[in-house]
């Protein structure tokens, strides 16, 4: 490029994207939620057409939860958010605030409305925690709430210590051991029967706690659809005053992966795949799943690197930032830029589709690549192929027929990887297949609805460790590997407490999936 050229044209939703991967090397990550609100206002000042932060917000059950607390509801007076780093604790505090029109720089201790908030507890001194929460209890039913945001790990810590203590905190540590014993600690437990849950229940409706315990929320399935739709509306894209004149637009990668993604049963596809890992033991915070679903969104590309790169790859390089190659990034094709791929890419092996060898699938690629045309409408599997797919057959084509009049070398390696990246391109856009992974998918989801009668529970068992390609699957017993699978229950047999006021009905659990 010569430096009379024109600046490539940028859309600042790339940017944002790139910014959520948590393997990304920018500086100023927005998958931090402290980070995003002055990102998201920086790429609004250069862009008012960007979208608002309400815009890019997915709606979830835990927006319910945000609406009781900013109603005042009468019913609870201490909210508890727990699980891991990543969860999406911190962006429920924003929320708050938000709703209520106070100021999101929520350092602990914050006042928001009613509630005072704990965004990261770990932030806190020990004994200054355990004041926060006594005063909560004391001051029950006062008009007062406490929201604490904690990471498990630090919870069971503080438990283990207000057992062992005894300090001028003495009383705190009573009130916070007795609130252990009733209501957190079973809220902790990955599996609750009939009886434990409605005890559960009863206890925090008495003691006026919710504890909302991030790790078993079911969210990868309801989530997934719900980003990639807000993602990917045409106006954020080729209908914006940046890829609307973008010269490079047609033969842009970035751009076919957002068409892709729009699909509802290619998100459906997607978020098959991600549940499946979650199930496999993977968990997926909030954080990393929307780390991974957006590098699969650019393709871990910048706007720069497509009007860079135009004139000198080819179109199987451009092939290997695709959406469906992006989502199995292990043992992928050969990139000429180097992308950091998520850590979740180890588990999403299991179910790539295109290390799957179909004598049919491959024979119909077989037969495109020696026919088709450039410009021509070709279906693979009753599926139309976009046009960077057409290109890289036709690009194969090319060096078979070289290859044959002895002008280039061996084709074979080019066809290979066309076959892998189609083979996914496949199983995202056509009909499911009764792979083994999507067999055990099934098992699962079913054990999740059905419950876990002692039948189900073995075959759920098996499906686990056939899941993680062991190779041998014990039927009655997990690896050491796996995630008990009980703590993937449907959700509703979570019990929380429903919250209600006099003469209302009852508002849903907020622990579900979301």
């Amino acid at each position: 490029m010569s430096n009379s050229s024109p600046p490539p044209v940028q859309n600042p939703l790339v940017r944002y994207l790139n910014s959520l991967r948590t393997q990304s090397d920018q500086s100023n990550p927005s998958y931090i939620e402290e980070n995003r609100l002055p990102f998201l206002e920086r790429l609004r000042a250069d862009a008012r057409w960007f979208p608002t932060p309400d815009e890019l917000h997915v709606e979830t059950r835990l927006d319910a939860l945000v609406e009781a607390m900013a109603a005042g509801d009468p019913g609870v007076d201490i909210v508890i958010l727990t699980g891991d780093a990543g969860d999406g604790k911190t962006a429920v505090c924003a929320r708050l605030a938000a709703r209520l029109q106070c100021s999101t720089d929520l350092q602990p201790p914050a006042q928001v409305g009613r509630w005072t908030v704990l965004k990261d507890a770990s932030e806190l001194r020990e004994g200054e925690l355990l004041e926060h929460v006594s005063r909560a209890l004391a001051e029950r039913g006062r008009g007062r709430g406490l929201l604490v945001a904690i990471n498990e790990g630090r919870l069971r810590r503080l438990a283990r210590s207000t057992a062992r203590g005894a300090d001028e905190h003495a009383s705190a540590r009573t009130e916070v051991q007795r609130l252990w014993a009733s209501v957190i600690e079973p809220a902790l437990q990955s599996d609750l029967d009939e009886a434990a849950a409605a005890a559960l229940g009863e206890n925090m409706k008495r003691e006026r706690v919710v504890v909302v315990n991030f790790r078993h929320r079911m969210h990868v399935r309801g989530v997934t659809p719900g980003l990639l739709r807000t993602w990917t509306p045409p106006r954020f894209w080729e209908g914006s005053p940046a890829c609307g004149v973008c010269p490079r637009r047609d033969g842009c990668t970035i751009l076919a992966n957002v068409a892709d993604l729009r699909g509802a049963d290619v998100q459906q596809r997607v978020a098959d795949v991600l549940t499946a890992a979650y199930y496999a033991g993977q968990r997926l915070p909030f954080r990393r799943l929307q780390a991974v679903l957006a590098l699969t969104v650019t393709g871990g590309l910048e706007c720069g690197d497509v009007h860079v790169h135009a004139g000198d790859w080819g179109p199987l390089e451009w092939q290997t930032y695709r959406a469906h190659n992006m989502l199995f990034p292990e043992g992928s094709l050969r990139r000429p830029l180097r992308v950091r791929g998520e850590p979740v890419a180890r588990v999403l092996a299991a179910a790539d589709p295109g290390a799957i060898s179909d004598d049919t699938l491959d024979g119909h690629i077989a037969t495109l690549v020696a026919s088709v045309e450039s410009g021509a409408e070709i279906a693979l599997d009753g599926v139309r192929l976009p046009a960077p797919e057409l290109r890289a057959a036709v690009h194969v084509r090319e060096l078979t027929r070289a290859s044959a009049e002895g002008f280039a070398s061996d084709p074979r390696g080019a066809l290979a990887d066309l076959t892998r990246s189609l083979r996914r391109f496949r199983a995202l856009h056509g009909e499911p297949r009764p792979t083994g992974w999507r067999r055990s998918l099934d098992l699962l989801e079913d054990m999740a609805i059905r419950g876990n009668g002692e039948d189900l529970q073995r075959q759920v068992v098996g499906a686990l460790n056939a899941l993680q390609r062991l190779g041998a699957t014990n039927e009655h017993t997990l690896s050491a590997r796996q995630v008990d699978p009980m703590g993937f229950k449907h959700p509703t047999a979570i019990v929380r407490p429903r919250w209600s006021r006099a003469g209302a009905r009852r508002s849903p659990s907020y622990n579900s999936s979301g």
